[in-house]
């Protein structure tokens, strides 16, 4: 793709840690290197990026210092070398914002996740600047439009291609050999995860599916909360994500995957597409973004009112058809499949000669 290596993007992610951002910012990188992009991360100096994205032609690596303010090192380094600037987070936004002012060159904010955007003059003022917004949801769209005042364009996350391990699967399967294994992967803030609601339908069918086993797998300020609901309930496990990193491991070797969340956003979103394109059927609440990508009875259950009795409802059918199981899965991996890691690094490749073709 000759017109690719006219193109040269810098990426800004200054986050700690590696959450949902990285993981997108990651993918990206990966596969616009593939179609010979020129590119450059710009990242802490103790990011994660960097060990992750070694090797990935056509990349060079700015490391910023972690005890000065990030935002604004690393600037005179990078200059006008690169034609375009993609932020990947808020401390990346105020490095590209930044760099607009001192060298002219454009930005574009990917917005991966959704966070309630914050009207305030400087926000409005680095996204009325930027070349372009992208959310990677309508949800999230409606938001920052309405707040920066600003039109925002989608371009969804990609699954992530998660592999899981599998000896670990399979020796997952093999404890559970004869229960119906189900669960829930997550931050455990109960209003907007809604585990109690999947504690509850699990005691709804003590007796109804007396092998039901639940893996609650997370970490957060509902934990005690949650345990306490599931008093009297054994087969309800929590999982600690700190010592259970193998979140892939475990959703392969669910029979069910339940997600009754209360509010969707992006993060809920991407788990989803994972669990569906690791072929774990899935039963979840309809709510706006969900409902983009799932169908009732298609491809998945989405939960209309995601009340403890509705859910122990879709459970109880899915146990006894087995086979309609089998079926939901092959249509969600074939779902997941429209959300390629490939798929989304060629939108934001268009968005970003489109961009250049009109600054010329």
């Amino acid at each position: 793709m000759a017109a690719a290596q006219l193109l040269r993007i810098a990426h800004v992610n200054l986050a700690r840690g590696f959450g949902l951002s990285e993981q997108q910012t990651l993918l990206l990188i990966r596969n616009l290197a593939q179609m010979g992009v020129q590119q450059m991360l710009i990242c802490r100096d103790n990011s994660l990026l960097p060990a992750k994205l070694r090797g990935t032609p056509f990349l060079k690596i700015l490391k910023v210092s972690g005890v000065s303010d990030p935002r604004f090192s690393g600037h005179f380094k990078v200059t006008r070398r690169y034609k375009l600037v993609c932020a990947h987070d808020e401390h990346g936004v105020n490095w590209a914002f930044l760099h607009f002012m001192m060298f002219g060159v454009p930005y574009v904010m990917a917005m991966h996740e959704h966070v309630e955007p914050v009207s305030s003059f400087y926000n409005r003022t680095t996204a009325a600047w930027a070349a372009a917004v992208v959310c990677a949801g309508v949800k999230s769209a409606e938001a920052c439009s309405a707040a920066f005042k600003v039109k925002c364009k989608v371009i969804h996350n990609s699954v992530s291609s998660l592999k899981p391990f599998a000896p670990h699967v399979q020796r997952l399967k093999d404890k559970y050999a004869g229960r119906l294994l189900v669960g829930q992967i997550g931050p455990l803030i109960n209003r907007l995860q809604g585990q109690s609601t999947l504690i509850d339908a699990a005691r709804l069918l003590e007796n109804k599916i007396p092998d039901l086993v639940v893996l609650i797998i997370g970490e957060g300020s509902d934990l005690q909360l949650l345990k306490e609901k599931a008093e009297g309930l054994p087969n309800i496990k929590f999982l600690s994500l700190k010592h259970h990193t193998f979140s892939a491991d475990y959703i392969a070797a669910m029979d069910i995957y339940v997600s009754p969340v209360k509010e969707g956003d992006e993060f809920t979103e991407q788990l989803l597409l994972d669990v569906m394109d690791l072929g774990t059927p899935v039963i979840t609440t309809a709510l706006p973004g969900i409902t983009d990508f799932m169908q009732h009875g298609v491809n998945g259950f989405v939960l209309k009112d995601g009340t403890p009795e509705e859910l122990a409802q879709a459970l109880l059918y899915m146990r006894d058809h087995a086979a309609q199981r089998r079926i939901l899965a092959e249509r969600a991996k074939n779902t997941a499949a429209e959300h390629l890691p490939e798929d989304t690094a060629l939108a934001y490749y268009q968005l970003f000669q489109a961009l250049m073709k009109d600054k010329a």
